[in-house]
């Protein structure tokens, strides 16, 4: 029996570097990597420790430009004492033109592979 997502948008594997910031501040807290990505949310990888349900601000360069998304942590896995690095479901809350901006991005995804889930690439932008 095929398993159903409980995700509205499918998710495309990724290795986007992003830097992270507080929700609304221009203080750098460190460095990450998006692992999957998707409209509504992402994997993020990194050494810094976060705070679930805490919202944050990640930075993408793409295209030659530099893109803010916003988004707080939904969950995490691999907290434990010897984790060197720690994995974050991100939640994301954007405004309609970081949307725009982000299904550019993950166009440009979709055309180099196929989306995690098991959903097909001709329904992704019907969800």
């Amino acid at each position: 029996m095929a398993e159903i997502s409980r995700r509205q948008f499918a998710r495309f594997s990724c290795n986007v570097p992003v830097e992270l910031f507080p929700a609304g501040s221009r203080t750098r807290l460190g460095e990450a990597m998006f692992l999957d990505l998707s409209v509504g949310g992402a994997l993020l990888e990194t050494a810094i420790p976060l705070e679930r349900g805490v919202a944050y601000d990640f930075r993408i360069s793409w295209n030659k430009a530099f893109h803010r998304l916003g988004g707080r942590v939904a969950w995490e896995i691999g907290s434990g004492p010897k984790a060197k690095t720690r994995k974050y479901g991100i939640s994301f809350n954007l405004t309609t033109d970081q949307e725009k901006q982000l299904r550019v991005m993950i166009d440009a995804l979709r055309r180099d592979g196929e989306p995690k889930q098991g959903r097909s690439l001709k329904d992704y932008w019907n969800s």
